[in-house]
């Protein structure tokens, strides 16, 4: 799908290129494999795109065997996963092996029509951790100097340059910055770089972080745009002329400009890429604000992977590619959402894509809803151009929108609809609490809403979630003495992977205290009364904000159901309070549903 979409290339992930471990990831050596490489080397070139197989001799200490539930590296360092075990330093004779099967392995990609091979020596892998120092306390001779620690490496291209043959391209993705201390020494990288620009290979993919630092390798939207480039202009600093790769929350302008300023070569999207496989058609057709943006929310790509296969937070249709491209057009029908949060807009954008009339009521003045209403900090523009993305297939499939439109159960337009889609989002929940009805007391969603309620320097944010954690964090930025207040003991539990990290060192760099275990008893003119430990005492603070969380608002859902049984749906919000991801893969099976 990927390659339809008008890549140059698909880079897969990483496949093991030896049997002597077993590892989470998929084997080159193993039959079916084999077979899968040929087969999709002919998809992908159908596509017109070629096709980068990713290598990789193991995943070392970052992760245990899954056979012998040990870990073997370079040397007897800490596990990643529990740092009070040690790895099993690995033989000359297991590297000689590595090395025979690495061949065997290009080889197998070479006969099934792979066009280029990626060599992931990056991210504090097996490679990484053989050519750190860091890593490797090795003494015999791939131990111990640069040129020795970079041996590893040196056979392993040779291993598969001479299975290939010396015209195929070979690329090498590495670290340049672990962005964690005592991983490499200034200079080191350098010096790796100068030696490896000598080896018969014909690019570098250079990158940022490892394990430790999982918010570089995987950027959530906290960090901005282009997070990795940087390491390409040190690369160029350092005289290598090899063509460079990058990647890293790029933007296609951003990525332009870098390409033409001769900073990097070739721009890498991943992401981006699952969010809209169309992005590089619809810039051929100069049609930029067609594209769906990603958002950097880790939420489908990494969070739901873990239980669902691949996926996407924005696009629904990401790994089940072929079950969509089966769905087909529905027969002539009315259709009616009410609600135009992320879950009433894609159902609503399904329902006519596949034909349906569709008419989609909205009582405030815009699209959008809470998702839209909350985007409002400069680090969540994604979340803005989305709703950007919404509005004009609104327009262009032909949904007719009411804007500050209120649906109720006796609107007459809904007698002769087919199918009632009923996207009515949350309601804040407001517990009874003293005095949280008082003039300096207000909810989150109004302080998004109105900036302005957010009265004074010092701000009492109660509740601890994503939500809270955030505005504390665009609270903060503004220049407020921010403290967050949760009855539970952790904070953001709802985040998605990598985002809490990022995020709490933001909100710890900005001063905002944290208090965990913390029971909100009541509210006055001077601030909150918490209570930790059996201790009460005020925090003072000139506004107080609630962020007690949600709870559907299916009261209008639920009479329509009783008025037109069979004909009605609640989804998204309205149906369960849940993230942007639910909502949206919501939306898209509410329109699939559709006979």
């Amino acid at each position: 799908r990927r390659a339809k979409g008008g890549v140059g290339m698909v880079i897969t992930g990483a496949y093991t290129s030896t049997k002597l471990y077993h590892t989470v990831l998929s084997n080159l050596l193993d039959d079916d494999n084999r077979t899968n490489l040929a087969l999709l080397a002919d998809a992908v070139h159908a596509g017109g795109a070629k096709l980068c197989i990713e290598f990789t001799a193991g995943t070392g200490r970052n992760m245990p065997d899954i056979v012998t539930g040990e870990c073997h590296s370079s040397s007897d360092s800490t596990w990643f996963y529990d740092p009070s075990r040690r790895c099993i330093p690995i033989t000359k004779e297991e590297i000689k092996t590595i090395m025979d099967d690495t061949r065997t392995s290009a080889a197998n990609c070479l006969s099934a029509g792979v066009d280029c091979i990626n060599i992931h020596a990056h991210n504090g892998y097996l490679i990484d951790q053989f050519i750190s120092s860091g890593w490797n306390h090795r003494t015999d001779e791939y131990g111990g100097s640069v040129e020795n620690r970079m041996r590893f490496l040196l056979e392993y291209i040779d291993a598969i340059r001479s299975a290939v043959g010396p015209s195929f391209p070979i690329i090498v993705r590495i670290t340049i910055d672990p962005e964690f201390p005592g991983i490499r020494e200034d200079g080191e990288t350098e010096q790796m770089l100068k030696i490896l620009a000598k080896a018969p290979i014909n690019a570098l993919d250079v990158d940022c972080g490892i394990y430790e630092s999982s918010d570089k390798i995987f950027p959530p939207y906290y960090l901005g745009d282009a997070t990795e480039i940087r390491v390409a202009d040190l690369v160029r600093s350092w005289g290598i002329d090899l063509p460079l790769l990058n990647a890293g929350n790029l933007t296609p302008d951003i990525a332009a400009d870098a390409i033409k300023s001769g900073r990097i070569d070739i721009a890498s999207f991943a992401r981006q890429m699952l969010a809209d496989p169309d992005m590089p058609n619809k810039l051929l057709e100069g049609k930029p604000e067609e594209i769906r943006p990603c958002i950097k929310c880790n939420m489908g790509c990494l969070t739901r992977t873990l239980v669902r296969g691949q996926s996407c937070a924005v696009n629904a249709e990401v790994g089940i590619e072929e079950r969509a491209s089966m769905v087909r057009p529905c027969r002539k029908q009315k259709v009616v959402v009410i609600g135009s949060g992320v879950a009433g807009l894609e159902a609503a954008r399904v329902s006519a894509q596949r034909g349906a009339d569709v008419v989609l009521i909205e009582k405030g003045p815009r699209l959008g809803g809470t998702a839209r209403d909350i985007a409002t900090p400069s680090w969540k523009y994604r979340f803005r151009q989305l709703f950007d993305w919404f509005e004009l297939q609104m327009k262009e499939l032909g949904v007719k929108v009411l804007l500050n439109t209120e649906a109720t159960a006796d609107c007459e337009g809904l007698k002769d609809t087919d199918r009632i889609f009923v996207a009515t989002g949350s309601n804040p929940i407001v517990p009874k609490i003293e005095g949280i009805d008082g003039e300096n007391v207000v909810n989150v969603l109004d302080v998004h809403r109105n900036e302005a309620l957010a009265k004074g320097d010092r701000i009492a944010i109660c509740g601890g979630g994503l939500s809270g954690c955030e505005l504390a964090l665009e609270l903060a930025e503004a220049g407020k003495k921010v403290t967050v207040i949760e009855m539970r003991d952790s904070f953001a539990v709802d985040a998605a992977a990598f985002m809490g990290m990022v995020l709490f060192r933001k909100l710890n760099e900005l001063g905002v205290e944290m208090l965990a275990n913390t029971t909100v008893k009541s509210f006055n003119a001077g601030g909150v009364v918490v209570e930790n430990n059996g201790a009460e005492r005020l925090i003072e603070a000139d506004t107080c904000i609630h962020a007690f969380g949600l709870r559907p608002n299916d009261a209008l859902g639920l009479e329509l159901m009783a008025k037109y049984p069979g004909r009605v749906q609640i989804i998204g919000d309205a149906d369960k309070v849940n993230c942007i991801f639910d909502g949206i893969h919501a939306g898209y099976n509410a329109g699939c549903s559709l006979a």
